[in-house]
């Protein structure tokens, strides 16, 4: 061959029967890599191509893409999130792809182009076009929301419903993600998987994640979609399975067996691992044992202490039960919303009694026998460095102390306290109305107030001690006193100078500069 690989001109001198003889054998691997993903340049070089837009919109279009979750920009390339790929795979459908087309906007723009410069007709293009849109309109309306939703959920299955380590999956399925284990390790070792060696091999970095290990992963997809469907099976109740569902909060899978089983998840973003931690969203710790809680005056024993995710993220919850909330059994009343008199009426048929005001009503109730073991009796946010996957017992202990006393402090003689607050752990101390910590960082609560101190990156709320809580406060109450010592110089300079400047516009001040300007 010559330098350029030309075959042509080698092939037209060759006849049949001649003899071609071996001058060199090549040994290369080449693995077809996916194409690289766009960036905005990239995709707007491609919307030129397929006339769709102008050169006034393109920002716009990325701007949109961008600030409506379809995707995130990493590394300047642009990757689709979970609702990216459920919007595309919804515009995608068999019902709706005839609507959405690329050349309808192309031919679209074109006609509008001829109109404007008076090539084509308006009202009749008008016309024409209603009469394809109402028909359009009126066929969607009639597609079955059902069907589209399932249409969805398959073409989305191997990100919304990944394979769940569960005694209700079936036994083909997990001996041969064990039998595979063994080539997705390897294929994360190969060099030559990571990026191309070979002269032919494309320089594009592949759809993963992770670019360090973006073949990795992809052959790992590739994998999962090589295997048996699995029936999406509930890894709750074992009879349902793993269906599609949309709330105002968005997107969740769910048991389709509802309200007989209520298990719910998230579906996992794209590029997370599918692991069953990526879409489980409550998980139990155990029990508490008599005496966990030593300094609350409640006896907690025998709650359940479960790790579960909220609209605002983890929180540890004293109280309830995953088993029994997954399989959607009959729930006690919202006890604090009864009235007085519904109270009454609960506590009389339980036996227990019925007289005290209303808090002692509620209290009561909460800790019938029937009602204990499935109401919430406490929730604390976790700590933003830790991992649900990683709370143990102990520090879901930690979380249920809080606020927890840490001590008293040695010169003031009040209590410190640790607290879990919404922007992170505190540490903090009551102060009287003479301390003097009494500026921007005291919080006033009725006649007390509370000098307050977050804790630094290099203390955590697992093991900070009373005399670093009182190294803390000492510090803050050090730059309380120079702040206050700095804003009462500033405020003495302020009064000498408006006194300086009543005496310069006195009546006696006055007098002095007309005889000097009677004089001059």
């Amino acid at each position: 061959l010559g330098e350029k690989g030309d075959l042509s001109e080698l092939l037209e001198k060759l006849k049949e029967g001649d003899v071609l003889r071996l001058t060199e054998v090549k040994r290369e691997q080449h693995y077809t890599m996916p194409p690289a993903r766009y960036s905005e340049g990239s995709l707007v070089s491609h919307l030129e191509e397929l006339g769709i837009g102008r050169p006034s919109t393109y920002a716009t279009v990325m701007k949109s893409l961008q600030d409506r979750g379809y995707c995130t920009k990493v590394s300047r390339t642009l990757r689709a999130t979970q609702r990216g790929q459920l919007v595309t795979a919804l515009l995608t459908s068999e019902s709706l792809e005839p609507y959405v087309q690329v050349d309808f906007t192309a031919r679209l723009e074109a006609q509008l182009d001829a109109i404007s410069a008076s090539k084509l007709e308006d009202r009749p293009f008008l016309s024409s076009w209603w009469a394809q849109f109402n028909s359009a309109v009126a066929h969607v309306e009639q597609t079955d929301t059902r069907l589209l939703r399932d249409e969805v959920a398959e073409k989305c299955a191997w990100s919304l419903f990944p394979l769940i380590p569960s005694e209700h999956q079936e036994t083909s399925t997990q001996n041969l993600v064990n039998q595979e284990a063994s080539t997705l390790s390897e294929l994360q070792l190969q060099p030559d998987l990571r990026a191309p060696t070979t002269p032919h091999a494309k320089s594009s970095q592949p759809v993963s994640c992770n670019a360090a290990t973006g073949t990795a992963e992809l052959a790992q997809d590739a994998f999962l979609t090589r295997l048996p469907r699995p029936q999406r099976v509930c890894p709750s109740c074992g009879e349902g399975k793993m269906v599609l569902k949309f709330s105002r909060f968005g997107p969740f899978v769910a048991c389709s067996q509802y309200p007989v089983c209520g298990w719910t998840a998230q579906p996992r973003e794209p590029g997370e691992a599918a692991s069953a931690q990526s879409i489980v969203d409550k998980m139990a710790l155990g029990t508490l044992e008599a005496g966990a809680l030593a300094h609350e005056e409640v006896d907690y024993s025998g709650l359940e202490a479960s790790v579960r995710n909220g609209p605002v993220g983890w929180y540890v919850q004293l109280g309830g039960n995953v088993s029994h909330e997954q399989q959607q059994r009959t729930m006690p009343p919202d006890v604090k919303a009864l009235k007085v008199v519904q109270l009454r009426e609960e506590l009389e048929r339980r036996g227990i009694d019925t007289r005290g005001r209303k808090a002692e009503l509620v209290q009561r109730l909460l800790h019938a026998p029937d009602i204990r073991q499935l109401v919430p009796f406490k929730r604390v946010p976790l700590p933003k460095d830790v991992k649900p996957a990683e709370v143990t017992m102990a520090m879901a202990l930690r979380l249920f102390s809080l606020p927890m006393p840490l001590g008293e402090h040695p010169w003031h003689h009040k209590p410190i306290t640790l607290h879990q607050g919404r922007f992170g752990p505190y540490v903090s101390m009551p102060t009287t109305d003479d301390s003097p910590a009494r500026i921007d960082e005291v919080e006033s609560h009725n006649s007390t107030s509370l000098v307050m101190c977050s804790l630094p990156k290099h203390l955590s709320i697992w093991d900070i001690e009373v005399e670093q809580a009182v190294q803390l406060i000492n510090h803050k109450l050090e730059r309380s006193a120079k702040k206050r010592a700095a804003a009462k110089k500033d405020n003495k300079v302020a009064s000498k100078g408006a006194a300086e400047g009543a005496r310069s516009s006195g009546p006696k001040a006055t007098r002095a500069r007309s005889k000097r300007q009677a004089v001059g």
